[in-house]
């Protein structure tokens, strides 16, 4: 079994939110934008602030720079301050 196929059972039948997050990531590299766009925001919603960072900086590079915002944002709130205290210099 291959990381892919144990990170995807581990976020959907664990919710294990950095599982969730490694998914989206692959999903997104593999050009499976819906996928890894569920899979990331899954990842947030289960409160992993690298998840809603990768999806703030996706739809950032999309241009739209309002989700951008709200994720980054969600994600500095979490557990990811040192990406924020960056951002903000």
């Amino acid at each position: 079994m291959n990381n892919q196929k144990i990170f995807k059972w581990s976020c959907d039948n664990e919710s294990n939110s950095a599982s969730c997050f490694f998914v989206g990531k692959n999903y997104l590299e593999m050009s499976e934008t819906k996928l890894g766009l569920n899979y990331l925001q899954r990842s947030c919603d289960l409160k992993y602030g690298l998840g809603c960072w990768e999806l703030g900086a996706y739809y950032e590079k999309m241009g739209n720079l309002l989700l951008a915002k709200k994720f980054k944002d969600k994600g500095c709130k979490l557990d990811i301050k040192d990406l924020c205290a960056l951002r903000n210099k």
